[in-house]
């Protein structure tokens, strides 16, 4: 038990990183470091369509607006979804540049199952 633990006192950063290493040694998961933890818990977040504001309270951001700018991260599968979702609205032909940025948002594996199924490459 760490000293700030019997006191009743917050943890220290350096406190707080030990615990985390010490965890995920024994989990036996590979070494990440609590900060990338951090942006990776507000990206899932906002991922998961939790209001901005309210991951900005989780992780204790005075302003809504430094947690959309640092720690939302927009990935392949929701620039694919996005894609998709204007392809709804400006229907797309084979060529297209849409078509294209879909097809550059994929990863090699989604490539290969879009040939076997007939997609332009």
């Amino acid at each position: 038990m760490s000293r700030s633990m019997r006191r009743g006192e917050p943890y220290t950063p350096d406190t707080l990183t030990r615990m985390w290493h010490k965890l995920g040694n024994a989990a036996g998961v590979r070494p990440i470091r609590l900060h990338d933890a951090r942006h990776s818990c507000g990206t899932a977040l906002h991922l998961r369509g939790v209001p901005l504001a309210v991951i900005a309270m989780w992780l204790g951001h005075a302003d809504a607006s430094i947690t959309g700018r640092l720690y939302t991260y927009s990935q392949g599968e929701a620039l694919r979804d996005a894609g998709n979702s204007l392809g709804g609205v400006f229907p797309s032909s084979e060529g297209t540049l849409l078509i294209d940025y879909q097809w550059q948002t994929m990863t090699g594996v989604e490539r290969a199952a879009a040939r076997r199924a007939g997609s332009p490459s």
